[in-house]
């Protein structure tokens, strides 16, 4: 079973992609997380693969758990709002904590640029997200609108794909250094 943390900082609608993913429902108000945990599968290349969700708080009270579902975590749904620049910057310091934790620059991640319905009001251009993107490994990038369910289910999808890849390279990295060779002189 993959597990799969949402990181963003507040209001940015983690919760929100989250549940209409699993749920298929959005909810218009605002309430802060704490922690909740979904659970689904999904089929890919005739497999069906099992996943958590953890959606995670993004206020500042709740910093002491990160590092909790760094560890636990498979992969990272990065989240942030399109109108709203500081959104972005927010998750540079998520992506440097994973960085410290794992001890390696590139893990399966994909990053979600959320309320694409909001044109009018957008605040982040393709340009700074393009420039996010090349700091941080190419990155993956959605954008998406959990209200309108735009580019959700494809946005998980991708990540779970990711993260079965990483799986596999990790399990025939292991397979390969566990074999024993002997020389005949």
């Amino acid at each position: 079973m993959y597990k799969i943390s949402v990181f963003g900082d507040n209001d940015v609608g983690k919760s929100a992609c989250s549940c209409q993913f699993i749920q298929e429902t959005f909810n218009d108000g605002y309430d802060p997380t704490i922690e909740k945990i979904f659970g689904g599968s999904l089929k890919i290349k005739q497999e069906i693969i099992e996943f958590e969700i953890f959606d995670t708080s993004g206020q500042d009270n709740y910093k002491c758990l990160r590092d909790f579902y760094i560890k636990l975590s498979d992969g990272f749904y990065f989240v942030f709002d399109l109108t709203n620049e500081n959104s972005l910057k927010v998750l540079e310091g998520y992506i440097e904590q994973i960085q410290r934790n794992f001890d390696i620059e590139i893990f399966p991640c994909v990053l979600i640029g959320n309320k694409s319905e909001l044109i009018n009001e957008r605040k982040i251009s393709k340009r700074q997200i393009e420039a996010f993107q090349e700091k941080f490994f190419k990155i993956d990038y959605f954008e998406v609108s959990a209200k309108e369910n735009k580019n959700i289910k494809e946005s998980f999808q991708k990540l779970i794909e990711l993260i079965h890849h990483h799986e596999r390279i990790k399990k025939n990295s292991k397979k390969n250094s566990n074999k024993k060779f002997c020389k005949i002189l």
